[in-house]
């Protein structure tokens, strides 16, 4: 009888370790390959600054002709970009304390118009999301946060001058930097 037990309990054991063996097989065979497959989405992105005018706009927006061009500029590279299969534009919409969109707390970027409180009479931003969705394009912004001191400057002059947000500027006053406000 101890010798059948013990045949039984080595079966048992075999049959427990055989069930591992084939969990893990199954495993490897079903579950890794599901991992190793690419991704469904590819992001091809490409930068377009409006630092110093580098990649866009060129033009100044002063006339309504000048809205147009700009407009057109941009529409170029987003065509560019297209035909060269990129799916995302990251569109910096912050430069040195101005903005490339709407807003009601901070001026354009100069760029746009070529005068320190300028409009361009339309929303850069708004207008680049809608032609990169025309595309069938994805549009990212990002913001240039490295500090520059013109930047801060023209910000505080600004908001002083339209006598908001004056206690911005008067707060964050910088003693051992000259030239700050």
């Amino acid at each position: 009888m101890l010798i059948f037990a013990e045949k039984y309990d080595r079966n048992k054991e075999e049959k427990r370790k055989m069930k591992r063996i084939i969990s893990i097989l199954l495993y490897m065979a079903v579950l890794l390959p599901l991992a190793a497959q690419p991704p469904k989405h590819e992001v091809r992105a490409a930068w377009i600054t409006a630092v110093y005018g580098l990649d866009w706009p060129q033009t100044r927006t002063t006339s309504p002709e000048g809205i147009r061009k700009q407009q057109a500029e941009l529409i170029e590279i987003l065509d560019r970009l297209k035909a060269a299969n990129f799916n995302t534009v990251l569109f910096q919409t912050r430069t040195r304390g101005d903005v490339l969109y709407k807003s009601a707390i901070e001026p354009y970027n100069s760029i746009l118009t070529g005068k320190v409180v300028g409009d361009p009479g339309y929303d850069p931003l708004a207008f680049a999301i809608a032609e990169c969705h025309k595309r069938g394009m994805e549009s990212v912004s990002y913001t240039h946060l490295r500090a520059h001191e013109t930047g801060r400057n023209l910000v505080c002059r600004l908001l002083l001058e339209k006598k908001k947000y004056a206690v911005f500027c008067l707060k964050k006053k910088k003693k051992d930097s000259p030239g700050w406000h």
